[in-house]
């Protein structure tokens, strides 16, 4: 076997993206006609979990969005089942938690925070929590979400994050400040992970990538200041986009550097220009393209001390733009 794969593993991974892609199709076709009959929720719940079986495996969706697609329906289920009072043994735990309230001389619709109120009404709030929780867990079973329904029984924190992950990814798409500070923290996490490894390569480069969203996120966060910056700048220095969205690192850098947002740091035996800092990041973090590389590097390979100069610059980058942030200036 080589180093990524076989062949007959290859082909079956084609395979299986040509068929989710098919199904996909069929599925979409036929949640979305509007002359679809009527169907339980149940039948609903089947609907979708298939059909973010075959976004998954047709490549249309990431594994956290499909986490959302394939669960929704069947949490819909799960609390209708609840509403309902389909579950038994919660109907009666029900009971006895209310008793005991209405015991305590608790009004209807007043409750203990949590962590009060006596010990035995502590207890079944406890099991009435866990029985609930493992309904659910029975649910995902149920309609096959096996690895997930073990995730969310034996690490809640981690699937959590993952549908958190996959329902903003789909439905806040326009949330661009919150989207690039997460990636920022995504970046940095990888640079650790890389360099403890010794793949002083790849977090290299993700120090490129997280000094470009640093400097991504100020320029969303000041709308107005980097138009008024962009309007000071020579035509031949600014980018033809005017969208910080569309700039390149080289191109970021520039317009940041006329704001005054990059400077210098010093003390009285040196000054340093994050400015010139940052294209030497930049001039690392491009070598991952090959062509560059070969022209730039031949054969030169990016290790503990290229490693070590870029994330100094990093965190150069970090200071200045703190320094410089419009809050940290004097009314």
């Amino acid at each position: 076997m080589d180093k990524f794969g076989e062949q007959q593993e290859i082909l079956q991974h084609a395979l299986n993206q040509a068929k989710g892609h098919e199904q996909y199709t069929t599925l979409a076709k036929k949640i979305r006609s509007p002359d679809a009959p009527a169907q339980d929720p149940y039948e609903v719940a089947q609907d979708w979990v298939a059909l973010g079986n075959a976004m998954l495996a047709g490549g249309k969706v990431w594994e956290a969005e499909s986490v959302i697609v394939r669960t929704f329906r069947v949490e819909h289920l799960h609390e209708q089942r609840w509403f309902d009072g389909a579950y038994a043994e919660l109907g009666t735990l029900s009971a006895e938690i209310e008793a005991i309230e209405r015991e305590a001389g608790l009004k209807p619709g007043e409750c203990w925070e949590k962590g009060d109120g006596p010990k035995e009404h502590q207890q079944l709030s406890e099991a009435y929590e866990a029985a609930l929780n493992a309904r659910f867990e029975e649910a995902l079973r149920e309609f096959g979400l096996s690895i997930l329904a073990d995730l969310w029984r034996d690490d809640r924190t981690e699937y959590e994050r993952l549908r958190e992950v996959g329902r903003r990814s789909i439905f806040e798409k326009d949330d661009h400040i919150s989207a690039i500070s997460e990636s920022i923290v995504q970046y940095e996490d990888e640079v650790v992970k890389s360099a403890d490894s010794g793949a002083f390569y790849a977090a290299t480069v993700m120090l490129g990538s997280a000094a470009e969203a640093k400097l991504l996120e100020r320029f969303l966060s000041y709308p107005a200041e980097t138009t008024t910056v962009l309007t000071s700048m020579a035509r031949a220095d600014k980018p033809r986009n005017a969208d910080p969205l569309h700039w390149n690192l080289d191109q970021m850098i520039a317009v940041a550097d006329k704001a005054g947002w990059l400077g210098v740091i010093e003390d009285e035996e040196v000054r340093v220009n994050v400015r010139l800092w940052l294209h030497s990041i930049r001039d690392k973090r491009n070598l991952l393209h090959p062509g560059r590389h070969v022209r730039d590097k031949p054969h030169a390979v990016i290790g503990s001390e290229e490693f070590l100069d870029a994330r100094l610059g990093y965190a150069a980058l970090c200071i200045a733009l703190v320094k410089s942030s419009p809050s940290a200036q004097p009314a």
